[in-house]
């Protein structure tokens, strides 16, 4: 978003993630490591026009990101078929 001719701020917003199929698997439980990470950084850039083609810029960015770990553990064994009374 230009503000003025030489002034913009930019905001950007990024979401992803990844997971792990069956890591760490027992003869109990299957665990599957999901981690998402969301970065949001705010930039300020001035222009410093060269020519009518070429332009530099100079500015700044802040941000931060949230980071979220899990850990999910599947039962793989059924243990009311074995222990059933």
């Amino acid at each position: 978003m230009s503000i003025t001719k030489h002034h913009s701020i930019k905001v950007e917003v990024i979401s992803f993630n990844t997971e792990t199929k069956d890591s760490g698997s027992t003869y109990y439980y299957a665990e599957k490591t999901i981690i998402t990470f969301t970065p949001i950084v705010l930039t300020y850039r001035y222009m410093f026009p060269v020519n009518d083609k070429f332009a530099a810029f100079a500015g700044f960015s802040v941000g931060f990101t949230d980071a979220k770990y899990e850990i999910i553990d599947t039962p793989v064994y059924n243990y009311s078929t074995y222990y059933a009374a």
